[in-house]
């Protein structure tokens, strides 16, 4: 498929993390690719500052926007495979690029009306689910939390 256009946005998170200190929240950088009218969204969510980890959210946005984007605009990708080999000139910024990659894989579950499950090789039918909880202050809360 042709990529049309590739926009992004920038969404802060309201809440801070606990304990993540001053100038460490989150914040999610949200990817739309397109393709003949139809689209696939993918984020990923880094910190606001480079004190977590070296990639970090404006980092990201401006790799994105400068860097990675406009190298796939106007390509064809025909799989996620080619998406990789059009990115492989740019080093490191895995969050960066696993935001392009999860938008690829939603645009062509979209463009085929199939599930994404069934593109990533999952039987066809219900599919496992996990819950995701907060940082706890105790145990005793976080098992209260899973119970």
């Amino acid at each position: 498929m042709q990529i049309d256009s590739i926009e992004l946005f920038r969404m802060p998170l309201e809440k801070p993390q606990r304990g993540s200190g001053a100038g460490n929240e989150l914040e999610s950088i949200v990817v739309a690719i397109s393709s003949g009218g139809q689209a696939g969204w993918g984020d990923t969510t880094l910190s606001r500052a480079p004190r977590v980890q070296a990639e970090w959210s404006a980092g990201a946005f401006a790799c994105l926007r400068d860097w990675l984007a406009p190298a796939l605009v106007g390509q064809t990708l025909s799989s996620s495979q080619k998406l990789q080999e059009a990115l492989s000139p740019f080093c490191g910024n895995s969050h960066s690029k696993s935001a392009l990659d999860i938008a690829w894989w939603n645009l062509s579950a979209n463009r085929q009306e199939k599930p994404l499950g069934l593109l990533l090789g999952a039987p066809a039918g219900a599919s496992p689910i996990s819950a995701t909880l907060d940082v706890m202050d105790s145990l005793d809360e976080l098992f209260a939390a899973i119970g």
